[in-house]
């Protein structure tokens, strides 16, 4: 009994990130099955190095890298990660800002 009560706290005190988890895995794959182009680019671009810590302009230099591997500007490459953000807000259920 000890163990099912601890495990359930553990559940509520990380449930926020697990609903995250789970609204990330739903993005990817909608994104692999409709827009593959677009998972491609979040990839290369949030997931290079998962274990280092950000540096300053490593967002932009994996932009800058990303377009020029996949033959596309820079711009788009910030318009799929918006995309790509954008539905993973609505499958996490989280209210979008007009100013964004």
């Amino acid at each position: 009994l000890k163990a099912l009560i601890y495990a359930e706290d553990e559940v509520d005190r990380h449930s926020a990130m697990l609903c995250d988890i789970l609204a990330c895995e739903e993005t990817f794959a909608a994104l692999d099955r409709y827009e593959k182009h677009i998972s491609d680019a979040v990839a290369a671009v949030y997931m290079a190095e998962p274990t280092r810590e950000l540096r300053a302009n490593d967002i932009s230099s994996r932009v800058i890298r990303y377009s020029l591997k996949a033959h596309i500007c820079e711009r788009q490459v910030y318009r799929y990660l918006r995309q790509a953000r954008e539905l993973f807000r609505a499958y996490r259920g989280l209210r979008i800002c007009d100013g964004e």
